[in-house]
């Protein structure tokens, strides 16, 4: 429930304050990740929901990448929320395989 965050969602930003001003370049990062026993349905691919998992963890690692980890954002009471997400799935991934995941922000 909403009421139960202690920490807004969105917060008005100026030049000083505002996180994501700090990246000093938008780069494309590729992340690698191996599918886990936890992720994967009784046919052995990826349940479907399971891939915004894959994303979040993508993007977390091209935050550290780029030198700014998601807690140091949470503890300036920033967070990145999905407003919106559109996914085509092209070929299953599988158990054990490794899921290649290129992540860029606009």
């Amino acid at each position: 429930m909403l009421g139960l965050l202690k920490t807004p969602i969105f917060k008005r930003h100026t030049k000083e304050s505002f996180f994501m001003q700090q990246f000093e370049a938008f780069f494309p990062h590729e992340t690698r990740i191996r599918i886990p026993m936890s992720m994967v349905d009784p046919g052995n691919v990826v349940y479907h929901s399971r891939y915004l998992d894959l994303y979040h963890e993508a993007r977390d690692r091209y935050m550290d990448a780029a030198g700014h980890s998601y807690a140091i954002l949470m503890e300036n009471n920033y967070h990145l929320a999905v407003a919106d997400a559109h996914l085509q799935f092209r070929k299953p991934v599988r158990y054990m395989e490794t899921a290649i995941i290129r992540t860029r922000f606009n």
